[in-house]
Protein backbone atom coordinates (compact mmCIF):
# COMPACT_ATOMS: atom_id res chain seq x y z
CA UNK A 1 0.00 0.00 0.00
CA UNK A 2 1.37 3.41 -0.88
CA UNK A 3 1.51 6.49 1.25
CA UNK A 4 -0.87 8.82 -0.54
CA UNK A 5 -0.01 11.78 1.64
CA UNK A 6 3.62 11.46 0.62
CA UNK A 7 2.65 11.30 -3.04
CA UNK A 8 0.69 14.54 -2.92
CA UNK A 9 3.49 16.60 -1.41
CA UNK A 10 5.35 18.76 -3.89
CA UNK A 11 3.29 17.82 -6.92
CA UNK A 12 1.25 21.01 -7.02
CA UNK A 13 -2.08 19.15 -6.99
CA UNK A 14 -5.45 20.70 -6.37
CA UNK A 15 -5.95 21.93 -2.85
CA UNK A 16 -8.61 20.03 -0.89
CA UNK A 17 -10.24 23.35 -0.05
CA UNK A 18 -10.47 24.33 -3.74
CA UNK A 19 -11.81 20.88 -4.60
CA UNK A 20 -14.44 21.18 -1.85
CA UNK A 21 -15.53 24.60 -3.05
CA UNK A 22 -15.76 23.38 -6.64
CA UNK A 23 -17.89 20.44 -5.50
CA UNK A 24 -20.18 22.77 -3.56
CA UNK A 25 -20.64 25.01 -6.60
CA UNK A 26 -21.43 22.05 -8.86
CA UNK A 27 -23.88 20.67 -6.28
CA UNK A 28 -25.63 24.01 -5.91
CA UNK A 29 -25.92 24.27 -9.69
CA UNK A 30 -27.52 20.84 -9.84
CA UNK A 31 -30.03 21.80 -7.16
CA UNK A 32 -30.93 25.01 -8.97
CA UNK A 33 -31.31 23.18 -12.29
CA UNK A 34 -33.54 20.59 -10.63
CA UNK A 35 -35.70 23.29 -9.07
CA UNK A 36 -36.09 25.04 -12.43
CA UNK A 37 -37.12 21.80 -14.13
CA UNK A 38 -39.60 20.89 -11.40
CA UNK A 39 -41.26 24.32 -11.66
CA UNK A 40 -42.56 23.34 -15.09
CA UNK A 41 -46.10 21.95 -14.69
CA UNK A 42 -45.73 19.65 -17.70
CA UNK A 43 -42.67 18.04 -16.15
CA UNK A 44 -44.46 17.61 -12.82
CA UNK A 45 -47.43 16.02 -14.58
CA UNK A 46 -45.19 13.67 -16.55
CA UNK A 47 -43.30 12.62 -13.42
CA UNK A 48 -46.56 12.05 -11.55
CA UNK A 49 -47.94 9.95 -14.40
CA UNK A 50 -44.74 7.90 -14.59
CA UNK A 51 -44.82 7.33 -10.83
CA UNK A 52 -48.47 6.25 -10.94
CA UNK A 53 -47.81 3.88 -13.85
CA UNK A 54 -44.86 2.37 -12.01
CA UNK A 55 -46.99 1.81 -8.91
CA UNK A 56 -49.73 0.17 -10.99
CA UNK A 57 -47.23 -2.05 -12.79
CA UNK A 58 -45.58 -3.15 -9.55
CA UNK A 59 -49.00 -3.89 -8.07
CA UNK A 60 -49.85 -6.04 -11.09
CA UNK A 61 -46.54 -7.90 -10.88
CA UNK A 62 -47.08 -8.48 -7.17
CA UNK A 63 -50.56 -9.90 -7.78
CA UNK A 64 -49.31 -12.14 -10.59
CA UNK A 65 -46.52 -13.43 -8.36
CA UNK A 66 -49.01 -14.21 -5.59
CA UNK A 67 -51.24 -16.05 -8.06
CA UNK A 68 -48.33 -18.05 -9.47
CA UNK A 69 -47.15 -18.93 -5.97
CA UNK A 70 -50.65 -20.03 -4.98
CA UNK A 71 -51.01 -22.16 -8.11
CA UNK A 72 -47.61 -23.74 -7.50
CA UNK A 73 -48.55 -24.54 -3.91
CA UNK A 74 -51.80 -26.15 -5.09
CA UNK A 75 -49.91 -28.27 -7.67
CA UNK A 76 -47.41 -29.42 -5.07
CA UNK A 77 -50.23 -30.27 -2.66
CA UNK A 78 -52.05 -32.26 -5.33
CA UNK A 79 -48.88 -34.21 -6.18
CA UNK A 80 -48.35 -35.03 -2.50
CA UNK A 81 -51.74 -36.81 -2.22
Amino acid sequence: MTNQKGQDEGKGGISPIVAGLAGAVVGAGAVIAGAVVLNDDKVKEALTNAKDQAKDYLGDVKNEAKDALHQGAEEVASQMK
